[in-house]
């Protein structure tokens, strides 16, 4: 009986002990496979969270040079309209992997900020470091939006040129109903601007018969009859443009301001001076 007791005894000294110890310190294979373990426990946070800021150090601690922790930082801070810092963070990514973060910092400089130049810069960079493939920053494909960055810094032909380069690509790739709406809308508006009314309004037709209720193509579709001095074809699209809208359809963003972007106010205006 004494030697069970003194058995048992020694057996819960020792779990005890074990108990106690301070922890030994997780080795890990290589500090990239550390910064990965953090970053992945970070996955489950909103980003800009304290959590998700906490891991996103922790695995910036253990490998600086890991670009996703970078980038995942800069979305936290650009997204919160804290653009000095975000873009800090995002040069640190696109320093060290410019083929995976050219394409969002040149979007973001194009959508945030209005930098036409710069975005440009990053674009072309981009553009030239993957020969032989179309990339599609933002998900879109990066010569519609060349052509935006073109169109906002004033050349119309080269913007007109990148958006055509666009819906050419895409068309002979994958077939004209995978183009983007987007892109025949601002080919459709830099035609307009080139006092090209009639192709300005083929674009248009495009956009309308991909998506009925694209507001933004009705409203300019009547500007395009205006031009044409057809003031009873513009009143008719400018209802429907006041019509969608008001039925909530517009591909205005709340986080950022468009490059081209149809106000109510516009469509009223227009409405007030040629519907009356």
């Amino acid at each position: 009986m004494m030697k069970f007791l003194l058995k048992t005894s020694l057996i819960f000294v020792l779990i005890y002990a074990s108990c106690n110890e301070p922890p030994k310190e997780r080795t890990w294979p290589s500090a990239r496979k550390e910064a990965e373990y953090w970053y992945e426990q970070q996955e489950e946070s909103y980003n800009g969270s304290r959590q998700s800021q906490y891991f996103i150090d922790k695995s910036l601690k253990a490998d600086p040079t890991y670009a996703r922790a970078w980038m995942r930082k800069a979305e936290a801070h650009i997204e919160k309209g804290e653009f000095a810092k975000g873009f800090k963070y995002l040069n640190e990514a696109v320093e060290l992997e410019p083929i995976e973060h050219l394409g969002y910092r040149g979007c973001a400089k194009l959508y945030y900020l209005h930098d036409m130049e710069g975005a440009l810069k990053d674009l072309i960079e981009l553009d030239s470091l993957t020969p032989n493939f179309t990339d599609a920053p933002w998900g879109r494909d990066i010569y519609y939006t060349m052509g935006v960055a073109e169109k906002g810094r004033g050349d119309l032909l080269k913007a007109l040129m990148y958006f055509t380069r666009s819906i050419y690509n895409t068309t002979r790739e994958k077939g004209e109903d995978w183009v983007d709406v987007k892109v025949f809308l601002y080919r459709g508006i830099t035609l307009l601007e080139m006092d090209n009314p009639e192709m300005a309004i083929a674009d248009f037709d495009k956009c309308i018969f991909y998506f009925d209720k694209f507001m933004e193509a009705h409203y300019y579709k009547g500007i395009a009859f205006l031009k044409l001095g057809q003031c009873e074809k513009a009143c008719e699209y400018f209802k429907k443009a006041k019509k969608h809208h008001d039925a909530g359809y517009s591909y205005a963003n709340q986080m950022y301001s468009m490059v081209e972007e149809v106000l109510v106010e516009d469509i009223l205006e227009n409405i007030n001076l040629y519907c009356e």
